[in-house]
Parts: structure tokens; C-alpha cells; sequence
């Protein structure tokens, strides 16, 4: 069952729990819709984590028999678009604050260092918040590095909130979470690797 989940894609982390807790035997799986497949969403927004919790409590199966494991389904790629699709959004916005963080965060709260590492003229963090961000800019080497680490909050924020969910909607059950391709981010992987170690060890 070990080798049949791990190509199919899912998480070497949730696997082995899996493994434990029915040897032998193959899961039944529940796919739990979070977002859409080819609409990005604020993964960071109190309104939308809502969403994805009714979501959640929808498709639980606290009083399912046999052996349930869930899966995390309909969400974007995970690829520069979604971080683009962030750093677009409003200064106000809760994406665009945890993104404007998150530059804070990767570069020691030195905006001297994001203008040296962008290419831009910007005169605090602040500023970033409504910055018009241009394609020649986030085409460098060091901008590509950073979207590919941000992908990682956002998969953070979306795991953990969905898993959050599943698990107080159904304390007993496992979650294997996203089918995740070779391709993948490694920030996306290690949060999924997070959160399901959080969550199936409770």
C-alpha cells in the first residue's frame, strides 16, 4: 500500500500513518474541494479561510466505518502565477500584507537589501505594499528564488487551515493531503511535510 500512495503522489510523511493504522489495506478515500483548480485565491484572508473550513466540515466523515483517509483537492498549480496573482492584489489585502512579511522576514527587515536584490527604489516596507511591480523586475534570479519560498506560506496558510478543520470536524480519521508532482516546490513540499506531521499525530 506504501509504494501504490507514494505513486500515486501523496506525502511520504502521511503515508507510513497510513500504513499503521490498517496494515494491509487500502484507505478509503474522501477528496475535500479547498479552492478551484484554475482560480487563485487569498489563502491568507479570514473570509476565505472560513470558506474552506465549511468546506472541510462538510465532506467530514466522523462517523464513517472502515478506514477513511482525506485528500486535499481543486487547488491551483504551484507555480510563480499564484505569487504574482498575491503581489497584485490591494496593500491592504491579507495576501499582499503576508507577502510585503515575507520580504521583511527573507531579508532581515532591511529594505536597502529588497532594492539591491529587485532592482527597485523603494523607501520602506510600507511602500512595497502598493508598489507596481513590472515583469523585467521579478525575471532575476533572486526574485524567482523568493516566489518559489513564498509558494510555501501560501501552502502553509492553505494545509493548515483546511487540516485544522478536517481534524476538529473528525478527530479519528487520517489526512494524506495534496497529490503533489515531482515538480512541486520545495517549500510547498516541506510545508505539506509540517502539517501532516502535525496533524496525524495528534
Amino acid at each position: 500500500m506504501m509504494n501504490r500512495l507514494s505513486r500515486r503522489g501523496f506525502h511520504a510523511l502521511a503515508i507510513p500513518s497510513i500504513v499503521r493504522a490498517a496494515p494491509g489495506r487500502e484507505p478509503t478515500l474522501v477528496p475535500v474541494p479547498l479552492l478551484h483548480d484554475d482560480e487563485f485565491a487569498d489563502v491568507f484572508d479570514a473570509e476565505v479561510q472560513e470558506q474552506i473550513r465549511a468546506k472541510c466540515s462538510s465532506h467530514a466523515r466522523k462517523e464513517a466505518n472502515g478506514f477513511v483517509a482525506y485528500t486535499f483537492t481543486e487547488i491551483p498549480p504551484w507555480n510563480r502565477s499564484w505569487a504574482n496573482w498575491i503581489r497584485a492584489q490591494h496593500g491592504d489585502s491579507a495576501g499582499k500584507q503576508q507577502y510585503v512579511q515575507f520580504l521583511k522576514e527573507t531579508y532581515n527587515y532591511s529594505i536597502g537589501d529588497v532594492n539591491r536584490a529587485y532592482g527597485i527604489d523603494s523607501t520602506s516596507f510600507t511602500d512595497l505594499g502598493q508598489f507596481n511591480w513590472n515583469g523585467a523586475v521579478l525575471d532575476a534570479p533572486k526574485p524567482r528564488e523568493d516566489d518559489e519560498e513564498f509558494l510555501g506560506w501560501i501552502a502553509q496558510a492553505l494545509y493548515s487551515t483546511a487540516a485544522a478543520a478536517i481534524r476538529k470536524a473528525d478527530p479519528s480519521h487520517r489526512i494524506l493531503g495534496q497529490q503533489l508532482g515531482a515538480d512541486t516546490p520545495k517549500a510547498v513540499l516541506r510545508a505539506a511535510s509540517e502539517v501532516l506531521a502535525n496533524f496525524n499525530t495528534r
